[in-house]
């Protein structure tokens, strides 16, 4: 160790002109606390390019502090086969070259004692993993840097069916919980308020029924009111036919909503099924073929997506004919409206309104009003303003 050829410390010495010899084996430094003891291993391990960053004495808290003084010095460690390695004492390890030796200061020893008792993923643990993997054969490494990664490759298999059955297990769980919270005691005392109250609709609607509004006797002699009364009959059927139309046809897109659904699950389930294959592929390409294996010839998997495919195309077909013949189509710049058969049963509902309000007023003797409203429907808002004559 000496002072470096620029340096400008004239009355400090410190370690200038000192040289250590060390024997091979088991080597013991004795000295008073202050004398140099950890200075003197820093300095060793600093040349050794030993990976700790948590020195004693080459700090900027000690010596690196205010000043800098270890850059005023290098020290030469020479090896037992005489190579010389010459650092400057303001120098950092390497990281991109090995550690010629191991270096754990005494408080770095104290502070992993003091982690013991905190679980696992602390430098206690650490270290001890690179000093177990120090002593596993070269060949039982398997061509892994640490005593992690030797582990992870060894159970990765094993981690893989574990995670398997536990998402297994979430799905389970899940449909326990569902089927738990549909059987508490809160599900079934809601369930049995909802009854309760349709019971009391059913109830009110039996105590008072709603009258029922009798036919106006037809007049056999009066042609214009059968006529009328037919017209309003072949409305109503027209407009029950619409809605047994509508019924089913909203039947059917319900159905068909819930087969795309289902469609497009399972086709995802596909997809992801395809994608765990190809990741397992890529992941262990090279282990298989290290042992010798096509790995495509032991795992062979074929899915065939067609048949999903061409269902979904049909429903989905279906369900646009569907909607458009219940919604109809907005007129748009080259093709004109299409009404759908909900447009057509409200458009339907006003007619038969409207004509029934004419029969009534044949049937009731206000015969003279009803040429003029079928001339101008426009004024059927009018009537209730018309003092109709009461007839006899």
């Amino acid at each position: 160790m000496a002072k470096t050829a620029t340096c400008t410390l004239t009355d400090e010495h410190w370690f200038d002109g000192k040289s250590v010899e060390l024997n091979p084996g088991l080597i013991a430094i004795i000295g008073n606390k202050g004398s140099g003891k950890s200075a003197l291993a820093d300095i060793l391990a600093l040349a050794g390019n030993s990976h700790c960053a948590d020195l004693e004495f080459l700090t900027e808290e000690r010596f690196r502090g205010t000043g800098n003084k270890a850059a005023q010095f290098k020290a030469t460690l020479v090896w037992a086969d005489e190579t010389p390695v010459t650092v400057n004492l303001n120098d950092d390890f390497d990281p991109n070259k090995p550690e010629r030796l191991r270096y754990l200061p005494q408080h770095f020893i104290e502070k992993l004692c003091n982690e013991i008792t905190k679980g696992d993923n602390t430098n206690f643990n650490r270290e001890l993993r690179k000093v177990i993997f120090n002593h596993v054969k070269e060949e039982d490494r398997l061509g892994h840097g640490s005593l992690d990664e030797l582990l992870d490759y060894l159970v990765q298999s094993r981690k893989e069916a574990i995670a398997q059955e536990q998402q297994a297990l979430h799905t389970l769980n899940d449909a326990i919980l569902r089927n738990e919270h549909e059987m508490s005691a809160e599900s079934i005392d809601a369930y049995e308020k909802a009854l309760a109250l349709k019971r009391l609709e059913l109830d009110a609607l039996d105590k008072n029924p709603l009258t029922e509004v009798k036919q106006p006797t037809e007049d056999p002699n009066d042609v214009e009111t059968k006529a009328l009364v037919q017209q309003i009959d072949d409305k109503k059927k027209e407009q029950q036919d619409l809605l047994t139309q509508i019924q089913r046809s909203q039947e059917k897109r319900q159905v068909l909503v819930a087969e795309q659904a289902t469609l497009k699950r399972l086709s995802g389930h596909v997809d992801n099924f395809d994608s765990y294959h190809q990741q397992f592929v890529a992941d262990h390409t090279t282990e298989f073929e290290n042992a010798g294996f096509d790995i495509n010839q032991i795992v062979a998997v074929t899915i065939t997506r067609k048949p999903i495919e061409d269902r979904l195309t049909e429903v989905t077909t279906k369900l646009a004919e569907t909607t458009l013949l219940l919604d109809g189509k907005q007129a748009t710049e080259n093709k004109p409206e299409v009404n759908g058969l909900i447009a057509k049963a409200k458009a339907s509902r006003v007619n038969q309104r409207f004509g029934t309000d004419m029969a009534s007023l044949v049937i009731a003797g206000r015969c003279r009003h009803v040429r003029v409203l079928r001339e101008n429907p426009a004024d059927a808002n009018s009537l209730n303003r018309v003092p109709w004559p009461i007839a006899a």
